[in-house]
């Protein structure tokens, strides 16, 4: 077993980074494995747990690291995670000379995410959201790192460098480490490494991950709440509380730390002023409890490509019906000559993918566009829409969803096996488990949405005989 990478206290503390000892300790996760961290005491809302100075950020802008070569590649078009990738790549290279030294050594292994897997655990992922997903990032990653290696050659003899430290293999682990724990700092900084911040393991909003974690309260998006509705102050809780004279103020702007902000379940948020930055509880905690933060309304397919980890109860998972599979599906039904009139006419128009979500209360406005066009009605795709409430289909749409929820469930193979549990006992490697886990996730949520719309159109279907009945 190898051993676990250094702690980054003793880095943090020569570089000036807050915690709050009286209040949160870093050590081992309650849920997720590795670090995070846990409070050691009762805190009350609104702590300022963390501050960071943004001289520690590994940012292309804090790096030792000369981009402006690199800037000029390919007609200036060089991404920012490769910017931050190569100086995470080059930082690491330079060993204990490297301001960052202790902070990248303490992230180390990097994630194994699914580029990085066996053909055997890749083969897993057939018929998923990531099926063709590590082909696609190993060839982006052969094509970015053919158009960088000159630059980091010459950039690695500049620094002097390791050189067995600079190669394709180190640029892909620094590109998980970036993919991983990337956060959106501000205009200066752009997306960078927060030390300290990028501990925080993360937590599904409205999902409670263990016995002794749970969401109380309502938090508006990446701020603190307003109004009376705070705790009395307690003697027995801790943590620096933010008033009106505090930097870090409801008034401070908010850190983008997730593609897509969840608005209820937040355990913390990142504020920031000119210097530092700053992390403050977004509800009390009691001891013993880890402190979480939420990476986002990320489906697993986002959670385990990005992060290599998934969440077992996520309610921002989907699974996507290509439109491909929706006009097959409809031919069969309704007819070939229906189902292609609707995708000249009207999914060409439309995205070529529609999500199904977790919840089969609401169909998504685009792929009730889809199911209408496709039954043969005629629909206004430039007007806005709304989601409409699965009871309120009609008969012909609920049962073409449950045939193309049919049709997305044959799309995964048969497992040597023979069935999902059994391939589950089997499993020898984190990355089977995730594979296996990631589609049992996806079926399930498919077989929901094929037996909620099989029940929809029986309902309709009994409904428009009493309505013949009758006249």
């Amino acid at each position: 077993m190898p051993s676990p990478p250094p702690s980054p206290s003793p880095w943090l503390e020569q570089r000036g980074v807050y915690l709050d000892a009286s209040a949160v300790s870093i050590a081992p996760s309650l849920t997720c494995g590795g670090l995070g961290v846990v409070a050691v005491a009762p805190i009350a809302i609104h702590s300022v747990i963390c501050r960071i100075p943004k001289t520690c950020i590994l940012s292309c802008e804090n790096s030792a690291v000369d981009l402006s070569d690199l800037l000029q590649c390919d007609n200036g078009v060089v991404d920012e995670n490769t910017r931050l990738a190569t100086c995470v790549m080059l930082e690491r290279a330079c060993g204990p000379r490297s301001f960052f030294h202790g902070y990248i050594q303490s992230m180390l292994p990097a994630p194994r995410q699914p580029m990085f897997w066996t053909h055997s655990a890749l083969a897993l992922l057939e018929g998923t959201e990531l099926e063709s997903s590590a082909d696609t990032d190993l060839q982006e990653l052969e094509r970015t790192w053919e158009e960088i290696s000159a630059f980091v050659k010459k950039e690695a003899a500049r620094l002097g460098a390791d050189d067995n430290q600079v190669n394709r293999k180190a640029f892909a682990e620094a590109l998980s480490l970036v993919q991983s724990r990337q956060f959106f700092v501000d205009e200066e900084h752009g997306s960078s490494l927060v030390p300290l911040a990028d501990i925080f393991n993360h937590k599904t909003a409205r999902i409670q991950l263990a016995k002794n974690v749970h969401v109380e309260r309502e938090h508006s998006e990446g701020g603190m709440s307003d109004g009376d509705d705070d705790d009395d102050d307690d003697e027995n809780q801790v943590g620096h509380n933010v008033d009106d004279d505090e930097q870090f103020s409801a008034r401070g702007s908010s850190v983008r730390l997730t593609r897509k902000s969840a608005s209820e379940g937040l355990d913390m948020a990142v504020f920031q002023d000119d210097e530092n930055l700053a992390i403050v509880t977004q509800r009390p905690f009691d001891a013993g409890e880890e402190i979480y933060n939420c990476y986002g309304e990320c489906s697993n397919a986002t959670l385990l490509h990005d992060y290599a980890f998934l969440s077992e109860n996520n309610p921002f998972d989907i699974v996507n019906l290509d439109g491909e599979l929706l006009v097959e599906v409809a031919a069969d039904v309704h007819g070939e000559r229906v189902a292609r009139r609707a995708a000249r006419k009207y999914l060409s128009q439309l995205d070529d993918y529609f999500e199904l979500p977790t919840s089969t209360e609401y169909v998504p406005a685009d792929l009730l566009l889809a199911l209408k066009a496709l039954s043969g009605a005629d629909v206004d795709v430039s007007s806005a829409q709304e989601p409409e409430a699965l009871d309120a289909l009609g008969r012909e749409e609920a049962e073409l969803l449950a045939r193309c929820a049919q049709a997305r469930l044959q799309r995964y193979p048969e497992l040597p096996q023979g069935d999902d549990d059994a391939a589950m006992r089997d499993a020898r490697t984190p990355e089977a488990v995730a594979a296996l886990s990631l589609r049992a996730l996806e079926k399930k949520l498919l077989v929901r949405w094929e037996v909620a719309s099989r029940r929809r159109a029986s309902r309709a279907r009994r409904r428009r005989k009493r309505g013949r009945d009758e006249a």
